[in-house]
């Protein structure tokens, strides 16, 4: 039986989490959920009503909306359906770069313990992420072409545009200030770590104006841990990515635009 004091505590707890994305397991809203079950099976009926699901960790309870159909949702997936997203994109190509680039920081989070420290403790540079995806994406040219567009097929993956978008776009621009809204290389990865860290997710330093470093928060780990494993999706981007290391792209006689 759920008693109307439980719905109230639910109901305050759940539009807290709709503002935030998450609170710390100490947060007085949070007390009542560890201590009374009629709140947790209050909020989380709320949270199936709004397809949304609540995720709860060791330092912090967290609201996750479900990939599609969730009026609240953020994610990757809802994105490429929504004006409110979409409209800040040049095009799709865009939208796959910015997507590849979530993925490929995701993958190498996930690469091993001692990645993980090494980032933990110096974070992951701009020009360092770029790197990743650019290996990533002539890797993935190399396949589509040996196996004449086959690979982009199977996968469902646009590699002949996002590779041409990719290759004639500039590294940065020389004594520019890095922004988001930038058609270049780090501006595009500055675009989809702002996504992260608007979430709160992440915490981008900007104290070198030519080098930004982003540094995962213990929020993140704990998202990934909950909604990866389940989103098929990625989970076969994640494989594509890291077996791309394990084979590096034969260099190519193209040259790359660079300012």
């Amino acid at each position: 039986m759920i008693s109307e004091r439980d719905f109230e505590a639910a109901n305050r707890l759940y539009g807290e989490l709709l503002k935030k994305g998450f609170l710390p397991m100490n947060h007085t809203l949070v007390q009542p959920y560890k201590e009374e079950e009629g709140v947790r099976v209050a909020i989380k009926k709320w949270a199936r009503m709004w397809r949304t699901d609540i995720h709860e960790h060791e330092e912090h309870l967290h609201l996750v909306a479900e990939p599609e159909g969730c009026i609240f949702a953020t994610s990757l997936s809802e994105m490429k359906n929504s004006r409110r997203y979409t409209r800040s994109f040049e095009d799709k190509v865009e939208f796959f770069l910015i997507a590849t680039i979530i993925c490929t920081f995701f993958s190498e989070l996930e690469s091993g313990y001692d990645v993980k420290l090494s980032i933990d403790n110096e974070g992951i540079s701009f020009p360092q992420l770029e790197e990743l995806v650019n290996n990533t994406l002539e890797n993935w040219k190399q396949i589509d072409d040996e196996k004449k567009g086959a690979f982009s097929t199977d996968f469902g993956l646009a590699v002949k545009e996002m590779c041409s978008k990719w290759q004639r776009t500039h590294f940065s621009r020389a004594n520019k200030k890095i922004t988001a809204n930038q058609r270049t290389r780090i501006g595009y990865i500055l675009t989809a770590m702002s996504l992260l860290e608007k979430e709160g997710l992440v915490y981008i330093s900007k104290q070198h104006k030519t080098s930004f470093i982003v540094f995962p928060k213990q929020q993140l780990y704990e998202r990934m841990q909950s909604v990866l494993p389940e989103l098929d999706r990625y989970q076969v981007l994640k494989a594509l990515i890291q077996e791309s290391k394990k084979e590096p792209a034969k260099a190519s006689d193209t040259k790359e635009e660079t300012a």
